[in-house]
């Protein structure tokens, strides 16, 4: 492995151990430092998986050679596929708090909101945890078919929690609930006191 090998892993590393330690923080704070915290660990997340993918991509070029292209397409989809689908459901999650950081801050947002987030950070956790003890001396991941059905299958159920995240943050807010509630309350009261009571109307 050479110098700059080494480096590289060092500093992918240090991106995911530091973003472990900022999801602690934000587990044990609230308001903007909870939410600021939150934000800066899915960021380095997914720079950490980033250099990690193009460390998995370089040494699949290289033992390439040789290989037909069904072969090479089969060792991306097995080897890469996950990070691929991490990366890119850390990057969602990531704008759905940037676009709805305001209203999580302030507590409105459905109970379920944090059941369901703190699902989808421990299943990243587990996947970041089963690619690292997949990790070769150069720094690459090589897993196995087993391996990589099992980060396919935690994916797509970081897929379905990701999902109802959206949903959660877009229609179940709880300032919005009572919102529809009091809106529904103030439309159909009158409207119905009319038809029990037409003579307040003047009938």
């Amino acid at each position: 492995m050479n110098k700059y090998n080494n480096w590289f892993i060092t500093v992918y590393k240090t991106f995911i151990y530091v973003a472990i330690i900022l999801f602690l923080i934000y587990l044990l704070t609230s308001g903007s430092a909870s939410i600021g915290a939150l934000l800066t660990a899915f960021f380095l997340f997914i720079l950490g998986l980033l250099m990690l993918l193009f460390l998995t991509i370089n040494h699949i070029q290289t033992i390439s050679i040789g290989h037909n292209f069904s072969w090479l397409l089969y060792q991306i989809i097995k080897q890469t596929g996950p990070i691929l689908l991490n990366v890119g459901f850390i990057g969602y999650i990531l704008y759905l708090i940037f676009i709805y950081k305001n209203m999580i801050e302030s507590g409105n947002v459905s109970s379920s909101y944090n059941t369901f987030m703190n699902i989808s950070v421990m299943l990243i956790f587990v996947q970041i945890y089963i690619l690292m003890q997949n990790q070769t001396i150069d720094g690459h991941i090589y897993v196995s078919n087993i391996t990589s059905g099992v980060l396919y299958l935690l994916n797509i159920i970081l897929f379905v929690c990701v999902n109802i995240i959206h949903t959660i943050l877009q229609y179940f807010t709880t300032d919005g609930f009572r919102g529809n509630i009091i809106n529904n309350t103030l439309t159909h009261t009158p409207r119905t006191n009319r038809l029990n009571n037409p003579q307040k109307d003047g009938f």
